[in-house]
């Protein structure tokens, strides 16, 4: 029994002095990491021989030729170092604030409170003092501000991308902001209002648009069919939305070109005619009417806007109505979408093409069987 312990306690111990000895090389790793990055480094000068030299001494000299290479690797190294310095200093500032935010409710003091926060409220927008509804903006820091009030900083900064208001050193472009809201996902008080009677589908269609005209972005309506894209217009147009729909012939290119270049928010297409040959990098929202059976016809009414050229993120919007067919036809979309390249276009061949690739008999079945 003696032995036994004996052993555990060498047992402990040994690993004990690896613990020990793992720490001190990582500290002299950090000691020796610090003196490269202080050493400084020099031109080769005329006529010096640097395969004379050591590998550590000759790391530390530039040849001339060489000089705007080095500076173009070392510029990348410093903002990518630059880049991850941000986004920790950001992770540990929203950890700080949850932390904050903790305390608080518990009624506690936080020992380690963020000194760039001198209001330890968490209900006030410390841009205008007011409290806090229940819907605000998260900028990626962890503050949070009116919505209101962000676009106000926005529209003052040239719609570029501001600077917290709390002094962080990050600058934030709109797309970086997150919309916090103390609302049940259930409740429906606060919604978008709309103006008149369209049906579920075309009421959530305006919301959105409403709520991406909000955001000052761009959006592309794609339907299958004439009359539905008729009465997405007429809604636009009694919600006072402004929008383009290009007709077929010489006019279709000039509308094109007049979208882009104006303030005009949407842009109404025919996904069979007009989901080819088009780049419309300045909308970033693609809103799919209803569900396209042509996985191939989806993706080219989607890479319209996502494709090269695009700066901003893009969304893709789809409207399916629960407990109806259009559930089976994105289904059977999503399993065709996920088969082979050349298995696809087989099936598309024995099938004759068509809008939608046509059904076959397992198919029409799933649907109506």
């Amino acid at each position: 029994m003696k032995h036994s312990v004996l052993q555990e306690k060498i047992r402990n111990e040994v690993s004990s002095a690896k613990s020990v000895w793992k720490a001190h090389f990582d500290l002299l790793s950090d000691i020796d990491e610090l003196n490269q990055c202080k050493r400084s480094i020099r031109l080769r000068a005329d006529g010096e021989n640097v395969l004379a030299m050591t590998k550590n001494e000759a790391a530390f000299i530039v040849d001339p030729s060489n000089l705007s290479l080095e500076i173009m690797q070392h510029e990348v190294k410093q903002a990518a170092a630059m880049g991850q310095l941000r986004k920790s200093r950001s992770t540990l500032r929203y950890l700080k604030e949850q932390r904050r935010k903790q305390v608080a409710e518990v009624g506690g003091t936080s020992q380690a409170e963020d000194v760039n926060c001198p209001d330890s409220s968490a209900s006030t927008c410390c841009i205008c003092l007011a409290t806090l509804d229940t819907e605000r903006s998260v900028l990626p820091c962890g503050h949070s501000f009116h919505t209101i009030c962000v676009n106000r900083l926005f529209k003052r900064a040239g719609q570029v991308y501001i600077s917290c208001p709390m002094r962080c050193e990050i600058r934030i472009q709109r797309e970086d902001i997150l919309l916090a809201s103390d609302k049940n996902i259930h409740d429906q008080s606060n919604e978008t209002e709309i103006e008149g009677y369209w049906g579920t589908k075309i009421a959530q269609i305006l919301k959105d648009i409403k709520d991406v005209v909000k955001r000052g972005d761009k959006g592309v309506v794609f339907s299958q069919w004439d009359d539905m894209l008729s009465i997405v217009a007429e809604a636009l147009k009694t919600n006072h939305i402004l929008f383009i729909r290009p007709r077929s012939g010489k006019r279709f290119g000039e509308d094109i070109k007049r979208f882009r270049s104006s303030d005009c928010p949407m842009l109404l297409l025919n996904v069979k005619n007009s989901a080819e040959g088009l780049t419309i990098t300045e909308a970033n929202h693609i809103f799919m009417v209803e569900p396209i059976l042509d996985c191939g016809l989806d993706a080219q009414a989607i890479n319209r806007i996502h494709r090269i050229g695009q700066m901003k993120k893009t969304y893709i919007h789809r409207y399916i109505v629960k407990d109806t067919i259009e559930e089976k036809i994105d289904a059977i979309r999503c399993e065709r979408l996920s088969e082979d390249n050349l298995q696809c276009k087989k099936k598309q061949l024995m099938k004759g093409g068509g809008i939608d690739g046509q059904f076959d008999a397992s198919e029409l079945s799933r649907l109506f069987g």
